[in-house]
């Protein structure tokens, strides 16, 4: 194995960007009361603001009609 040191590359130019995606177990959403839903949605809200509020960073939120996922974060 070589012992030279391994340069990291770094990007002079560009967009870096992570997809992320989730599934929503509806059966535990169902199963939450009223005011619980509505602290979770609070919650989500407020931390994509947090997200949103730092400068240069970007989040889109986007709903899926796919079985695979319920939403998805391109970040």
């Amino acid at each position: 194995m070589s012992k030279t040191p391994v340069t990291p590359l770094v990007p002079k130019e560009g967009w870096h960007v992570m997809h992320l995606f989730y599934h929503v177990d509806h059966s535990a959403w169902s199963m939450l009361s009223e005011d619980e839903k509505r602290i979770a949605k609070t919650r989500l809200t407020e931390l994509v603001q947090e997200i949103r509020a730092n400068q240069d960073t970007h989040l889109l939120t986007f709903a899926i009609a796919t079985p695979k996922a319920d939403i998805g974060f391109m970040l």
